[in-house]
């Protein structure tokens, strides 16, 4: 039996280390041993696991599916199973579950042949929902459609999750008042197909060039059984678009962050701008959007509840190499890789940093992202890049972007990070005698 990780978000990263056992080891190397692991068991198709979540009692692990059959013929419906747990004390599963559900299987002529850099034009988007405490398979939410389907972004709160990615065709989901709703690319007309020449992973070409006609979209769901409150085609494009992450608010309104890509009639090559963007929370309508036009994309979002804030990630480029940069006021290099906080009400920018290099695009190889620390750590966000540090000149510095605020007294100013640091610093934070110099000002602190 073959045995395909769907939930390797939750098998590496979120599953409880049993502390009692002690360390085994495999190929030299000390591992922990796990609580429980949970695995899609089926020969006859294919997962890949890329997000996870965490909401509750369960674990939300969400990816691609699509079907393994390699047939000349159209084979239908088959059926991916999810099973687990899988443990110490049980590791073949003798007492573990199985869940199946339905999978739409594709000939060769329909898409199954890999084309394009290494994408199948069929995966279909699915979302695995475990309990986190046994690891016991709860089910399996699938959104699919005829063409390319990707998830990229996840999130979980309360008894909603959000869902987003990119799809060259169409995308259907089950609504929760019993009836389906099915998206079609903006590209080619309601009841059309793709050209199969469109549908692949960008990171396996020349970003700067073609790389597919697709389309964002997001789904808001219920966790509880998968059943969509919406779904909305977003950020539309005549080329390359995808909302890379989601983040969920208090009253259930979605963020997204993400790229779209244009490309002008006679021009060679296509133009892409980061963005983000809030939906409201009962129809997925956009409450706001923010373009960046000094990036090429932005990846990940993380929402601050406290202040009303959201950091995110970026690109000064689209693919990570210089060719197809942007030139970006507060980068002076090549590339850059850039962090921002920005506000959750409107979209303003409150700050940006940059460093040299920048990561890669690519469904697959996206590695990275944005945390929150919790109160004990202090007021810091973590960010993680690939492609960027690696400088054979020397260190790359993490200190260039926007200035700092300050109070200044005489000749001397006093920056913000010397003054406050549980909040963004205001002009009465200053000490009485000292005039507030803010970020903008001539005066400003700088950054490097």
């Amino acid at each position: 039996m073959r045995i395909s990780p769907f939930a390797l978000f939750a098998v590496s990263n979120i599953l409880k280390v049993t502390q009692s056992v002690e360390l085994d080891t495999y190929k030299g190397c000390e591992v922990p041993s796990f609580e429980w692991a949970t695995f899609a068991t089926r020969t006859a198709a294919r997962t890949k696991g890329l997000r996870g979540a965490i909401s509750g009692d369960y674990i939300f692990a969400a990816g691609n599916v699509r079907s393994n059959s390699d047939a000349e013929t159209d084979p239908g419906m088959i059926q991916i199973g999810l099973t687990g747990p899988f443990s110490v004390s049980d590791p073949t599963g003798i007492v573990a579950k199985t869940i199946e559900v339905d999978v739409m299987s594709y000939p060769e002529s329909a898409g199954y042949k890999e084309n394009a850099g290494g994408s199948f034009g069929q995966y279909e988007i699915g979302v695995s929902k475990i309990d986190r405490n046994t690891g016991e398979p709860k089910d399996l939410f699938v959104y699919g459609g005829y063409g390319m389907d990707e998830l990229s972004g996840l999130a979980a709160k309360g008894d909603a999750i959000a869902i987003s990615g990119h799809f060259t065709g169409n995308l259907t989901a089950d609504l929760v008042d019993g009836i389906k709703k099915t998206l079609w690319n903006s590209n080619i007309e309601e009841g059309g197909v793709p050209d199969q020449a469109d549908q692949f992973h960008p990171n396996m070409k020349d970003n700067a060039g073609h790389t597919g006609v697709d389309d964002g979209f997001v789904i808001k769901a219920r966790s509880s059984d998968g059943k969509a409150d919406w779904i909305v085609r977003y950020p539309e494009s005549n080329k390359d678009s995808q909302v890379v992450s989601v983040d969920i608010d208090g009253d259930g309104n979605i963020f997204g962050s993400g790229y779209k890509c244009t490309q002008a009639d006679g021009a060679e090559e296509k133009v892409c701008d980061g963005i983000v963007a809030k939906m409201d929370s009962t129809n997925g309508s956009v409450i706001w959007e923010k373009t960046f036009p000094e990036l090429g994309a932005a990846f990940f979002l993380k929402y601050d509840s406290e202040d009303e804030s959201l950091y995110i990630s970026g690109t000064t480029t689209y693919g990570g190499a210089a060719k197809g940069k942007k030139e970006h006021s507060l980068c002076a290099h090549d590339t850059c890789a850039i962090t921002l906080r920005i506000s959750a009400e409107d979209g303003s920018v409150h700050w940006e940093r940059s460093a040299k290099g920048s990561p890669r695009w690519g469904i697959v190889d996206a590695t990275g992202g944005v945390e929150l620390a919790t109160a004990s750590d202090g007021p810091y966000i973590y960010v993680a890049f690939d492609d960027v540090g690696d400088d054979e000149e020397g260190i790359t510095s993490l200190d260039a972007g926007t200035h700092y605020a300050g109070c200044k007294n005489g000749d001397t100013i006093t920056p913000e990070y010397e003054i406050e640091t549980s909040r963004v610093m205001t002009e009465t934070d200053c000490p009485e005698g000292s005039t507030f110099v803010p970020r903008n000002d001539d005066q400003a602190v700088p950054a490097s």
